[in-house]
């Protein structure tokens, strides 16, 4: 039941943003697409949010919101919509068949390949990466028990980061209060940003076929193949910052594609601050489009309060967060305040990832590391955070670049888009802080190498034939990137797929992983076990515990707290009916608490309020 209610819910989403996006045409049939899929995103958080502030963000509210949006979709003739989207997308792949059968057939077979192994990884691997058991799920723990988009009180500095990516995440947790198919949010950004590369590639001189190809080869790259399988939010992010770059790219008509682009900015802001360091290359290529327009251009047919509707739902989705942090903290971006360097000070024990200002120290450790020495190494040991890599994969890294090389000498229309792509990744490397995961901040950028081969390739003496040599190449990085890099050999791999699937969670991937098997560590997670999974449970700890507590269904009851006193941290127990404490030493999570927090419990401990009964679990004394 859960299941068809999630589908039914989904398919109002998308009648609704079909709906909407026919009365906001781009011009283009490609950029239909990747228009529907933004406007899909702002229709999807602003009504997760909604929900949250009334508290009704739960499987029935969630379900009534998903199929109320379907009939007002229906109502705003979304049938029809929908059925000339369909007959676009079956002419758009009649066209590539005329121009070329094998070339079709070829790209027919990739795209299967693909959709299966998303499919794959989304049922069978849930997220297993350290930050998204560290504050992503976390967060949404906290929604799915409250009903609600609060703030948890988490110790992890970085849960104050946007929750943007969380408002998408709700339609697939919340009402199968389980994660399992978490990673179908990740999966639709992505096919946003595929087809936005399409749209690029098609803008800039490729055949039908090509602009297929180069949609499809972004959507290979490794980085982003793991990040449509994780619960990160980085796909989103540059998925929407390609969706604008191609409304800006020799739009039909400026207004409308002004407004496209304001729409992807607006949204992808609440998603992940580093959007708005690209906005001044953004701005450049706005001003270019503006100038170069047809001073004949036929006024934008666009619906004018359907426009208004929309900009105002997706800066709402884009800055509720700042706002909150603003009237909490006094600073938007908490807990980050900038420093008298250029780099950032940090509020809290947690390192994160953002900056103060501009430093051309961190701008050359951040090139150095991503396009240097391991620019080109293709091992399959990559994750979503993509380690000192570009993680852009075979053929985009290798041939992609000779292409674009050849395109900039041959046809002037590329030295533009080039340099705004140019200047969106030095304005990004040069603001972030500098660590060895930067690569994520810049996974947009592969859509140029790929829109370069998908110009090149068809215009090769048998192209068929390079056409099959560069989706070998992405076929392969598919292939080394479908099982997670946790999975360390086949009896993990089977020990895990053996579990019920509501159960199959990271635990025994990451977590072991993360603080070797064998002693108290080991220990100490398996321990978790034995309490029932029902009773509430106190959290003073950052990372990964908090998630992996919840387990994949979120039965356990979590609470979230920052005490400062051994009073106020059993005043919250005794209000939140916590009979249980989880608060793992320093060494066993790799994290270093709060002085205050390291204090309080301590106190509550010497008073008699606390008695250890594990390795970082403790019970409440009554007295």
């Amino acid at each position: 039941m859960a299941f068809a209610l999630l589908a039914l819910a989904h398919s109002g989403l998308w009648l609704l943003a079909i709906a909407l996006q026919r009365r906001l045409p781009t011009g283009t049939r490609g950029g239909d697409v990747a228009a529907a899929a933004v406007i899909h995103g702002v229709v999807a958080s602003v009504l997760a949010l909604g929900l949250g502030w009334c508290g009704v963000l739960t499987p029935a509210g969630m379900s009534v919101a998903g199929m109320a949006a379907g009939v007002a979709g229906l109502a705003l003739g979304g049938t029809g919509a929908a059925r000339k989207a369909c007959a676009a997308g079956l002419a758009i792949f009649r066209e590539i068949r005329t121009e070329s059968a094998g070339v079709a057939a070829v790209l027919v077979v990739l795209a299967v390949f693909l959709v299966v192994r998303h499919a794959a990884n989304a049922w069978l691997f849930v997220p297993y990466t350290v930050d998204e058991h560290a504050y992503h799920l976390p967060r949404l723990v906290a929604w799915v028990q409250s009903g609600t988009v609060t703030r948890p009180a988490m110790l992890d500095t970085r849960g104050y980061f946007p929750a943007g990516m969380q408002l998408l995440q709700a339609w697939w947790v919340v009402i199968l209060r389980n994660d399992v198919l978490i990673e179908g949010a990740a999966i639709e950004m992505a096919f946003a940003g595929g087809a936005a590369t399409a749209v690029l590639a098609r803008k800039l001189g490729a055949t039908r076929g090509g602009a297929a190809l180069a949609g499809l080869l972004w959507l290979c790259a490794p980085i982003v193949l793991v990040q449509a399988s994780s619960a990160m939010n980085d796909i989103a992010a540059g998925a929407l910052i390609l969706a604008a770059v191609a409304a800006l790219v020799k739009p039909v008509n400026v207004r409308t594609g002004l407004f496209h682009a304001g729409l992807a900015m607006a949204l992808g802001a609440g998603i992940k601050p580093t959007v708005l360091f690209v906005l001044p290359a953004l701005a450049v290529l706005a001003v270019v489009a503006w100038k170069r327009r047809d001073p004949a251009e036929a006024p934008a047919s666009l619906s004018r309060p359907l426009v208004g509707i929309l900009l105002g739902a997706a800066l709402l989705c884009g800055t509720w967060w700042y706002a909150l942090n603003t009237r909490d903290f006094g600073n938007p971006f908490f807990p980050v305040v900038p420093g008298v360097s250029g780099s950032s000070q940090k509020i809290g024990p947690m390192p994160v990832n953002m900056s103060g200002g501009p430093s051309v120290r961190k701008l050359a450790a951040n090139v150095g590391e991503i396009f240097g020495a391991r620019y080109m190494q293709f091992d399959s040991n990559i994750n979503p955070t993509s380690h000192q890599r570009t993680g852009w994969g075979i053929a985009l890294a290798l041939a992609g670049p000779l292409a674009l090389i050849w395109l900039l000498v041959r046809e002037p229309a590329w030295r533009i888009p080039a340099a705004v792509f140019a200047g969106g990744i030095v304005m990004t490397l040069l603001v972030v802080e500098h660590d060895d995961f930067n690569a994520r901040f810049i996974l947009w950028a592969a859509a140029l190498p790929a829109a370069a081969l998908g110009s090149v390739v068809p215009r090769l003496p048998r192209a068929w034939i390079a056409v099959v040599l560069v989706i070998y190449a992405a076929g392969a990085d598919l292939v080394r990137t479908s099982v997670p890099p946790v999975i360390r050999d086949t009896p993990t791999l089977e020990a895990f797929l053996g579990l019920p699937w509501r159960h199959r969670d990271a635990r025994y991937l990451v977590l072991v992983k993360l603080v070797g098997a064998p002693g108290g560590a080991d220990e100490f997670i398996r321990w978790q076990d034995s309490y029932d999974g029902e009773e509430p449970l106190l959290c003073l700890t950052a990372g990964w515990p908090v998630a992996t507590l919840a387990r994949g269904d979120y039965r356990r009851r979590l609470v979230f707290a920052a005490p400062r006193d051994a009073a106020s941290l059993i005043e919250t127990m005794r209000k939140n009916d916590c009979r249980l404490l989880l608060y793992p030493p320093p060494e066993l999570v790799r994290w270093d608490p709060p002085a205050e927090t390291r204090a309080a419990v301590a106190e509550a401990v010497a008073k008699g309020d606390l008695r250890l009964i594990h390795t970082g679990w403790f019970e409440r004394v009554d007295r």
